[in-house]
């Protein structure tokens, strides 16, 4: 996703890198090494972890659900001030 999507590669990057492209490899190898120092050098340091929950809109709110379908919390969202008083909870 970094090369094709943030970095302009054209196409498929699997494919390219699969055919030898000169230029696509050589990006390759940059952000590799770039993603080689962060790491060695410390310049990351992740502080959160992602997870997914079951959701659904509920009004203005998206309620977060457990695996038995109970609410674990909802999240208010503020609607339009102007028609059609869109709200992203109820997308």
């Amino acid at each position: 996703m970094l090369l094709g999507k943030h970095l302009g590669v054209r196409g498929s990057v699997k494919r390219l890198l699969e055919a030898g492209d000169v230029k696509v490899r050589d990006l390759a190898r940059r952000v590799e090494a770039l993603q080689d120092a962060a790491v060695t050098r410390g310049l990351l340091r992740p502080a959160g972890v992602y997870r997914f929950f079951r959701a659904c809109g509920c009004d203005d709110r998206v309620v977060l659900l457990d695996p038995a379908s109970r609410e674990l919390a909802a999240l208010p969202f503020a609607r339009q001030k102007r028609p059609p008083h869109a709200c992203a909870a109820t997308g």
